[in-house]
C-alpha cells in the first residue's frame, strides 16, 4: 500500500501498513508452526496424547481408596503434582470410569479455549496458540479451567491452579481469588494436605525434574520482575511463565489476556520455557520507560490537508 505521498509523484511504502500485515502473518505462521511440531512429537510417541487426563483420574482414585495421590503416574512415566484441591476435578468422573475421563477432558478443554477467544474478542486462528495446545493434547484440565475463569468460576480455577491468580488479579479478579482462598481453607480437613506438606519437597523436586528447563540466572530473575512491575498488569499475567522455571508451557494459557495485548507476550509465549517471555517483558517494559522520553516527529500536513487553509486564508 503507498502513502498519500504518492500523489505527488514520490510513492512511499506506508510502514505501519506493512507492520500491521505482517503481525497478522507472523504470529498466525509462527502458532501453526508450533502445531506441526508438537503434532511430530505426539505421534512419535502417542503416549503423551491426554495423558494428564488419566494422571489426574489415577491420581483422584488413588485418594479416595486410601493410597498416596502423588505416586500416581502417567504411561509416560510423569508423576502427580498437583496441590491437593485439583483432587477433587475428577470425584464426579470416578464412577464413569478412566476411558470417560480420558474423553472428558480434551472435549472441556477445547470448549474451554474457545470460550476464552471469543471472552478476548481473538480471531479463530488463536485457537492454534501454542500454550492451548500443549494443553491440549494431553488433555490437562487447565484449559476447562480457563473457561470456567472466563465465564465466572474463576474461584474453582485459583483454588486447583494457584499457578493462574496473578492472571485473574491482573483482571481484577479479587472475589474469585477471595473465594479460592476460602474453598482451600474448607478442604483443608478434607483432603490430604497433610501428606502433601509432608512430601512437598519430594514433590517439588519431581516437578523440577520433569521440566526441562533450568532456573534463569539470579541477576536475570531480578530484572525480568522489575519489568513485570513496570509493565503493570501485562506484566502480572505474565509472571507465572516469566518468573516460574517449572512452569509447563500450558500455562501460559492463563497470560492470555497479556497476549491478546501485546503481540509480543504472544510471539514470546509461543515457544517453551522461561527464557523467550523474560525477554519479551524485559524488552516491553524498557519501550514502556523510553517512549515518554523519545522524541516527536512534528506531524506536517501534506499539500491535499493544506490547501483548503490557504485558499480560505488561514
Amino acid at each position: 500500500m503507498l502513502s498519500a505521498s504518492a500523489a505527488r509523484g514520490a510513492p512511499r511504502l506506508d510502514w505501519r501498513f506493512v507492520a500491521k500485515s505482517m503481525d497478522r502473518l507472523i504470529l498466525p505462521m509462527v502458532f501453526f508452526y508450533m502445531l506441526y511440531l508438537r503434532l511430530q512429537l505426539t505421534l512419535g510417541d502417542p503416549r503423551v496424547l491426554f495423558q494428564d487426563a488419566h494422571l489426574y483420574y489415577r491420581a483422584t482414585d488413588a485418594w479416595v481408596h486410601g493410597a498416596n495421590p502423588w505416586q500416581a503416574h502417567s504411561d509416560f512415566g510423569i508423576f502427580y503434582a498437583a496441590p491437593p484441591p485439583a483432587l477433587l476435578l475428577n470425584l464426579p468422573l470416578l464412577p464413569f470410569g478412566e476411558g470417560f475421563a480420558a474423553c472428558f477432558w480434551p472435549i472441556a478443554g477445547l470448549a474451554g479455549m474457545i470460550l476464552a477467544i471469543r471472552h478476548f474478542h481473538l480471531p479463530w486462528w488463536w485457537l492454534a496458540f501454542p500454550p492451548f495446545i500443549e494443553g491440549i493434547l494431553p488433555a490437562s484440565p487447565d484449559l476447562a479451567l480457563l473457561g470456567f475463569l472466563v465465564v465466572g468460576g474463576g474461584a474453582l480455577t485459583a483454588v486447583a491452579k494457584p499457578y493462574a491468580i496473578p492472571a485473574m488479579l491482573a483482571e481484577n479478579r479479587w472475589r474469585a481469588v477471595g473465594l479460592a482462598v476460602v474453598l482451600g481453607l474448607v478442604t483443608l480437613p478434607l483432603l490430604p494436605w497433610g501428606t502433601f506438606l509432608a512430601e512437598y519437597p519430594a514433590i517439588s523436586a519431581s516437578l523440577a525434574s520433569q521440566s526441562l528447563y533450568s532456573p534463569l540466572p539470579l541477576p536475570f530473575e531480578v530484572g525480568v520482575a522489575v519489568a513485570l512491575v513496570l509493565l503493570g498488569r501485562r506484566g502480572l499475567a505474565s509472571a507465572t511463565p516469566a518468573l516460574w522455571p517449572a512452569a509447563q508451557p500450558h500455562y501460559g494459557a492463563f497470560s492470555l489476556s497479556a497476549a491478546a495485548s501485546s503481540r509480543l507476550i504472544a510471539l514470546a509465549l509461543a515457544f517453551p520455557g522461561p527464557l523467550p517471555i523474560s525477554v519479551a517483558v524485559i524488552a516491553l517494559a524498557i519501550v514502556e520507560v523510553l517512549r515518554p522520553r523519545l522524541p516527536r516527529r512534528p506531524v506536517v500536513p501534506n499539500r491535499e490537508e493544506i490547501g483548503p487553509l490557504v485558499a480560505a486564508g488561514e
